[in-house]
């Protein structure tokens, strides 16, 4: 990410299977921002509606289980899509409203958003074959 706002960020990895106070595994962490987060807000809610997960900055998701290989399914989509943009667009992640309304944006690069995405899948599928709990650690 190289401009915007920085303000929503969501660490994704493994679950800790650890005693301690780090509930995520940190040998991989994939970090989503603000216009990642604003650009996966779609796949996001799908994934809503099919599994009554919610996903978003604010709170901690765990995924096991089936709705391990349903998010699985709905980023192999998305990374087409992805795949289908342009190497670089604005991508809407907030409105201020003080001193005036502005609408602010933030420039996502089809290859940094992809990698992420493909670290995303690793680890769901790492997930899926350990058995492991994906989990989405929120600010």
């Amino acid at each position: 990410m190289r401009a915007g706002s920085e303000a929503l960020a969501l660490d994704i990895g493994l679950e800790s299977i650890e005693e301690g106070t780090d509930p995520l595994d940190r040998t991989r962490i994939v970090s989503l921002e603000a216009g990642e987060m604003a650009f996966l807000y779609e796949p996001f809610q799908t994934f809503f509606a099919k599994t009554g997960l919610v996903i978003e900055p604010y709170e901690d998701t765990r995924i096991s289980g089936e709705d391990l290989k349903i998010f699985e399914r709905l980023l192999l989509v998305t990374m087409r899509v992805v795949e289908s943009r342009p190497d670089q667009w604005e991508e809407f992640t907030e409105l201020q409203y003080h001193p005036q309304e502005v609408k602010i944006f933030t420039t996502l690069f089809r290859s940094e958003l992809l990698q992420k995405l493909s670290g995303l899948l690793e680890l769901t599928r790492t997930a899926i074959a350990a058995q492991r709990v994906l989990f989405f650690y929120g600010d």
